[in-house]
């Protein structure tokens, strides 16, 4: 729910969750600040290398983890 302030904007009510579980889509609540916050983050490069490394080490890891495995061979003669 929203509490009317002061020049007619809207401030949320307390509540019990804490403020690092909630999406910051719903934390901040003026449509124009959404609208650059997703702008920013589509256009961070930074964030995109970022991204790219952590799924490179991801892959790394599965590729890794699966070397240590054991591995089943089997040939048939006829």
């Amino acid at each position: 729910p929203q509490l009317p302030a002061e020049g007619g904007a809207t401030l949320p009510t307390a509540t019990t969750e804490a403020p690092a579980s909630i999406a910051w889509q719903r934390f901040f609540a003026d449509a124009r600040l959404r609208q650059l916050i997703e702008l920013s983050l589509a256009n961070n490069r930074d964030l995109r290398v970022a991204v790219l490394n952590i799924e490179q080490a991801r892959a790394q890891y599965r590729i890794t983890r699966a070397d240590r495995l054991p591995t089943v061979s089997a040939a048939v003669t006829g």
